[in-house]
């Protein structure tokens, strides 16, 4: 009697544990479904969106040489480049002159302005184009000294600036530098109290003053950082 009474309970025990495990491995399979599927999922969508982001090149194109015009022909410009050193380029029936994006032609490049060349990709030595004046927003800076701000004082061999933090600086000149407006060459006589320029050079031997190889003079103020022309000496 004892025995069979217990016999189904023993049964009844085991049919209990035996739900009880299924469930939790069950339960158990589902969770790491749902991990594993989250974890795929979380890979997947970082890793389109790495794929998709933008890859900024700030590059400048090689065959791009900014510099300061030291000789110029009709069949040559010779540049002084950023690092002192002196590069000459054919020009050619071919060759571009732009300033601005203005056409223009070799009689309107002047020594001492600052110029950049873009040269032949199948010849180094020779000039597709020459960009004159001061390149624009997406070219390359050089690192030749500069100054620039509003004039407030000449003389015989100075031009006094006041830049645009109130600061006065003071801009060497002699005969042998050249000054150019937004379109053309000019001379010492446009630049006047009031007119905005922007000198480059050396720095002199004070070293608080430039002694200018080139002036840009202009009438109106620079258009800001950014801007695609105007003294960029105002602004940096």
């Amino acid at each position: 009697m004892s025995l069979r009474s217990s016999q189904p309970k023993r049964s009844l025990r085991l049919l209990s544990t035996m739900a009880i495990t299924a469930g939790l491995f069950t339960g158990a399979a589902g969770l790491a479904g749902a991990a594993s599927t989250a974890s795929h999922s979380s890979k997947a969508h970082g890793a389109t969106s790495h794929a998709s982001a933008p890859k900024p090149n700030h590059a400048a194109p090689a065959n791009f040489h900014p510099g300061v015009v030291s000789a110029v022909t009709a069949s040559s410009i010779t540049l002084t480049l950023p690092d002192s050193s002196t590069t000459s380029y054919v020009i050619n029936s071919a060759t571009v002159v732009e300033d601005h994006d203005v056409t223009k032609s070799v009689a309107d490049i002047t020594v001492g302005s600052p110029a950049a060349v873009i040269s032949s990709s199948a010849d180094a030595t020779v000039a597709t184009k020459i960009l004159i004046g001061v390149p624009g927003r997406d070219a390359p800076r050089d690192n030749q000294p500069h100054l620039g701000g509003q004039v407030v004082a000449v003389n015989a061999s100075t031009i006094t600036v006041a830049d645009r933090d109130g600061f006065w600086r003071t801009i060497v000149t002699s005969a042998a530098t050249s000054y150019r407006n937004d379109t053309s060459s000019t001379t010492r006589d446009t630049v006047v109290a009031g007119t905005f320029v922007e000198a480059r050079g050396a720095v002199d031997a004070n070293h608080t003053a430039l002694d200018a190889s080139s002036v840009i003079v202009s009438a109106t103020a620079p258009m800001g950082p950014g801007g695609d022309h105007g003294p960029e000496g105002m602004h940096r």
